[in-house]
């Protein structure tokens, strides 16, 4: 669940509006002052005095209990965060900080109510309570505050078992979070949209939240909002708006965003080309762990294009990639390991990073895994095996096997073709066999 910055005592005073002056009498005595609302303020003077003595320290605690003592919410509020993270001296006691933010709580104290929820809603702690901590948090979701909404429609989407109730009530939280401008939940109402799925995808409210979450900063939203922009077409508008946004997210350091603004440099796309700007860019996603970037800078040095030639690099690079499960990566090593390029050649390690890049669909492994098993090269021979791989290739409209597919398939008899199809129909997983 996400969990909201606790505010100090000091950020507290702020928000409140508070302007700290120093109190006409410090010495006075706790009967002297019978409004709690005035010790609050008497307390938050003393507490917040940086030149604070342990003593000074001390009254101001005990005008604060008072405070508390009678009820008035912002020092209960303020008494419960000391007790739940047991600072400066005070006893860490999660029971305490729980009585004193529901009491706080029932008196629409907004923070309370948050904070209450957060401590109920811990599995780790001795508070925990769901049922209660659902309560609270639904309280101060209804006030209006954008992180309980968000928070409120996260315990929603998490709640088991999932029903349609809870998916009905994690949507309309999180709209609701996101109408109100919270950037998160924008992004988040964003991404449910353009989710694999028919019933859901949404395209025109995908790109309306991401583009109201990219006006905020939100680095994800800027980049996934280039990618539609991106994916809309070939007119320059659209080429215009996926540089600017992809430029947005780069400056914030997103790999992704990095390596795509690196690539439409390096090309000229939507950008006046520009090949220094371009491999600084894509170097500098790569050195950041984006495995695209660093399958193009080994693409780069197997084909000594724009840096030296060079097979180990190229071989690193591609490794690093692989381990990020990035099938280009590994259907490049494939090719290396095939070709004996700055390795020795070895069929069988060949076979093994085609299979899995194969495995994450890539239509040109997949192919290519189809053609080792009909020769038995690398790999046990298997006619099956070989015409599944084909027909996924074929599927995606690889050109290659797209022509091979139909005499393969004849190698098969009936029973295999009826196997086949099954597999292929419900996805079936396959087994690899071993030479």
């Amino acid at each position: 669940m996400y969990k909201r910055k606790i505010l100090t005592s000091g950020a507290i005073c702020i928000l409140l509006g508070y302007v700290n002056t120093s109190y006409a009498d410090q010495t006075q005595r706790l009967g002297d002052v019978s409004n709690p609302k005035q010790q609050f303020k008497i307390a938050m003077e003393q507490l917040e005095n940086q030149n604070l003595s342990t003593t000074d320290f001390r009254k101001g605690f005990k005008w604060l209990r008072l405070s508390a003592a009678l009820q008035y919410p912002e020092a209960q509020y303020t008494l419960g965060f000391y007790h739940q993270l047991g600072i400066d001296g005070t006893e860490q006691d999660y029971y305490k900080a729980v009585a004193l933010y529901e009491s706080a709580a029932g008196e629409g104290h907004l923070a309370a109510q948050f904070q209450l929820s957060s401590l109920l809603l811990n599995q780790g702690l001795p508070t925990y309570d769901p049922e209660r901590g659902l309560y609270w948090l639904t309280r101060a979701a209804q006030q209006n505050d954008t992180v309980s909404q968000y928070s409120l429609a996260v315990l929603y989407r998490d709640k088991q078992p999932e029903t349609q109730e809870n998916l009905s009530q994690y949507l309309e939280w999180l709209t609701r979070s996101a109408e109100n401008g919270y950037r998160k939940a924008q992004y988040t109402l964003g991404s449910y949209y353009i989710e694999d799925n028919e019933q859901t995808f949404d395209l025109n409210k995908a790109f309306h939240w991401f583009h109201e979450a990219a006006e905020q900063g939100d680095a994800d939203s800027q980049y996934n909002l280039a990618l539609i922009y991106e994916q809309q077409g070939a007119g320059l508008a659209h080429q215009e708006q996926a540089v600017y946004w992809f430029s947005q997210a780069s400056e914030q350091g997103m790999p992704g965003a990095m390596f795509n603004l690196g690539r439409r440099y390096l090309l000229g796309r939507g950008i006046e080309q520009n090949i220094n700007e371009g491999l600084a860019l894509v170097r500098a996603a790569a050195k950041s762990g984006n495995p695209a970037a660093q399958t193009m800078l080994g693409s780069y040095h197997i084909q000594g294009q724009l840096l030296e030639k060079n097979y180990e690099k190229a071989m690193q690079l591609y490794k690093t990639a692989a381990k990020h499960a990035y099938p280009e990566a590994q259907y490049q090593l494939a090719l290396m390991f095939a070709r004996g390029q700055g390795v020795q050649k070895s069929e069988k390690q060949a076979v093994h990073w085609i299979s899995k890049a194969a495995e994450l669909n890539h239509p040109m492994a997949q192919y290519g895994l189809g053609a080792y098993l009909i020769n038995g090269v690398g790999v046990e021979q298997d006619m099956f095996l070989a015409a599944y791989w084909i027909s996924l290739a074929a599927a995606q409209g690889q050109e290659h096997a797209v022509k091979a597919r139909d005499s393969v398939l004849q190698n098969l008899n009936a029973q295999e073709l009826k196997s086949l199809n099954s597999k292929l129909k419900h996805g079936s997983s396959v087994t690899m066999p071993v030479k």
